[in-house]
């Protein structure tokens, strides 16, 4: 017997896509989404619990979809049979869209409100545009961003990434904008603080960078790419006592980050601290065998 349950589509953008082409008349796409989106579920979040459920609920409409496949063929022959695959469907995904049992034993094609094609949700263009993000391309980004921020004002997820596409694009003067509206909304902050800071990094403005990482840490004290960016800021203002004591915290929470360890040993270095600078170089290169700052820190040293 398979196993039943309701497709889980509410949370899973890939999933709600493909169940939302789902009609009784193109059924055979159907089967082509579910293979193409079973990949980017492989994507989504590896090696966790929600993917292996995502997983799960792909295979099962998969197999129902191949039991109502079968099913059409059977009625439109007039085989009364095709209702043992429309039952077997059913045991796989009871709410299976546009199929019902009657007791005249008709396939029912769906509502036409069903067969009209989506509306895109707020949660599947953000996901597009985090693909978007991993692949580089920022111009792509911002259209489906800015649809979702028509479905939801208020995303502090939509706006941050909005404002970190402008940042990536050099757009500083409309990334401020967005990064502002999430961080007053209260929504994403400390992502919206570290974009902030960078951007003032960028501009030169040392202090305003400071004051922002400061506060994304107050809002999230355990994000490394802060302490980080703190402890580089510090080091930009010669301030090194501070600088050390940030990138040390942002090496407790990443310890196996080549660039901090590189980084705290060009600040030993500075301090005429050459044993411990020796130790953070060749950890850097432990970590990242090409690493060339830190070979030629190894160099200047020996």
């Amino acid at each position: 017997m398979e196993p039943r349950g309701r497709l889980h589509t509410e949370n899973d953008p890939y999933l709600e896509f493909a169940v939302s082409r789902t009609t009784m008349h193109d059924l055979t796409n159907t089967l082509s989404l579910i293979r193409l989106y079973r990949k980017h579920a492989a994507s989504l979040l590896p090696d966790n619990g929600r993917s292996k459920r995502l997983h799960g609920d792909i295979e099962r409409m998969g197999r129902a979809t191949g039991h109502v496949l079968n099913a059409m063929v059977m009625s439109s022959a007039r085989n009364p049979g095709h209702m043992i695959e429309i039952r077997n469907a059913l045991a796989i995904v009871p709410d299976y869209p546009g199929i019902s049992t009657r007791s005249d034993g008709i396939l029912m094609a769906p509502p036409e409100k069903d067969v009209r094609e989506k509306t895109p949700s707020h949660s599947s263009l953000v996901v597009r545009a985090r693909e978007l993000l991993r692949e580089g391309a920022y111009a792509e980004m911002i259209a489906p961003l800015k649809q979702a921020l028509e479905i939801e004002p208020r995303s502090g997820e939509a706006l941050t990434l909005l404002g970190e596409t402008y940042l990536k694009m050099g757009r500083f003067d409309e990334a401020l904008i967005y990064l502002k509206q999430a961080i007053d909304y209260g929504t994403d902050i400390f992502e919206a603080h570290y974009h902030l800071g960078w951007i003032h990094l960028r501009k030169g403005n040392l202090d305003a960078a400071r004051g922002e990482f400061l506060k994304g840490i107050r809002a999230n004290p355990n994000a490394a790419e802060l302490h980080y960016a703190l402890g580089m800021t510090y080091k930009f203002q010669n301030n090194l006592p501070d600088a050390l004591r940030s990138l040390n915290r942002a090496l407790d929470l990443t310890p196996f980050d080549a660039e901090i360890n590189f980084t705290l040993g060009l600040i030993h270095e500075a301090q005429g601290d050459r044993f411990t600078a020796l130790q953070f170089y060749r950890k850097a290169l432990r970590l990242e065998p090409g690493h060339e700052g830190a070979r030629q820190g190894l160099a200047r040293l020996n």
